[in-house]
């Protein structure tokens, strides 16, 4: 299992040569501070929500299209609302409404 130190943090490295990320508190973590259970949880949580969003965006466009809109506009405004999980994308696919398919209807 490669270890905190076999990364390249894109959060560039601490005075002591050593990689350092911001973590959410917004201090420093250093690289030696993560264990290999921490770094394989941030992998696997990392992967999980890539899977998500390659879910919506693979997605027939013309009737989940709505949704990659509406994440997109809601981040925009503040609001990440994107899936972190794939389970959670499936579900926001099956259950979100389409607003463009109800004045299809109507026109009908």
């Amino acid at each position: 299992v490669p270890g905190p130190a076999d990364i390249d943090y894109a959060g560039g490295r601490s005075t002591s040569g050593v990689p350092a990320f911001p973590n959410i508190m917004g201090d420093n973590l250093k690289a030696e501070d993560v264990t290999p259970k921490d770094l394989k949880k941030a992998v696997d949580d990392a992967e999980e929500s890539f899977l998500a969003m390659c879910l919506i965006r693979q997605a027939n466009i013309e009737r989940h299209g709505h949704i990659l809109t509406h994440l997109e506009n809601s981040y925009m405004l503040g609001n990440d609302k994107f899936p972190t999980t794939v389970t959670e994308a499936y579900n926001l696919m099956l259950n979100m409404k389409n607003p463009n398919q109800a004045q299809r209807s109507n026109r009908n």
